[in-house]
């Protein structure tokens, strides 16, 4: 069964979020590892609550974090630890799911065979929605005058998009990455129920 998590958002940025990063590990203690800061995966939210955030200007001074929902009660322990440091949670709301959607061309049947072996990766809980391919497998043909057309003998180009739980997600996304004739779109988050207002 795929875990659970719990997207956490401090009010700082990045690089000045040591602080909090070392009172959420302390906090997490071995689930630490498992911790996911969304800036460095280019994770976007795709519901309500970040175009809110948006508007409200907040997006650009905050650094979003993915911890496993099981240790969201140690998390939140710590807290007023974390606001009297400056760097309060403002949110936390559970991950409904994540996704991102990807495209490809390749006129090489080695890239083919590498992107047909991606999308055939074996990762819990993760589906392929609305993908579509063609594949064009011909010998080159020689015109009139002898001389080989300009077309390609081999053509494979597609479109689709995965979803699925948040670690084996990102665990296909980082595979994904290391094709680079798979262009990919940012990973993206739809966002569940509140917990900070569940706390209140």
């Amino acid at each position: 069964m795929a875990t659970p998590y719990v997207e956490v958002v401090f009010e700082c940025n990045l690089p000045n979020c040591e602080q909090a990063v070392e009172t959420l590990r302390a906090a997490l203690g071995d689930a630490a590892d498992r911790v996911v800061f969304s800036e460095k995966l280019g994770i976007q939210g795709e519901s309500r609550v970040h175009r809110v955030l948006e508007k409200l200007h907040l997006a650009g001074n905050e650094t979003h974090v993915l911890v496993p929902a099981e240790v969201w009660p140690a998390l939140a322990a710590v807290r007023d630890a974390l606001a009297k440091a400056d760097t309060p949670i403002v949110a936390a709301h559970d991950v409904v799911e994540t996704g991102f959607s990807f495209t490809f061309k390749t006129f090489s049947r080695e890239h083919g065979e590498r992107i047909r072996r991606i999308l055939h990766t074996d990762a819990p809980g993760v589906r392929l929605e609305n993908f579509k391919s063609a594949v064009t497998d011909e010998p080159h043909e020689k015109d009139l005058t002898g001389r080989y057309t300009a077309s390609h003998d081999y053509e494979f180009t597609g479109s689709g998009r995965f979803v699925g739980p948040v670690e084996s997600l990102v665990a296909i996304h980082r595979v994904a990455e290391s094709e680079p004739l798979l262009e990919l779109s940012e990973i993206g988050i739809v966002l569940g129920r509140d917990r900070l207002r569940d706390a209140e």
